[in-house]
């Protein structure tokens, strides 16, 4: 392998891994979605059941 190529490699790598890192720093924050959706309270309180109308089609 030549020298050019190994720095190219070694560069993508490198520039994975800090992309990685940024987006896993990113979704850590506390206004991530990771806390959001893992927070049962918080996510039966946003929840609205869909109002239901008795008698209608189907029935019968």
């Amino acid at each position: 392998m030549e020298v050019g190529m190994k720095k190219v490699a070694l560069f993508s790598i490198a520039l994975f891994l800090f992309v990685y890192g940024a987006a896993s720093a990113v979704a850590e924050k506390e206004s991530g979605c990771v806390k959001c959706h893992t927070d049962e309270a918080l996510m039966k309180s946003l929840f609205v059941p869909p109002a239901i109308h008795g008698g209608e089609e189907g029935e019968g």
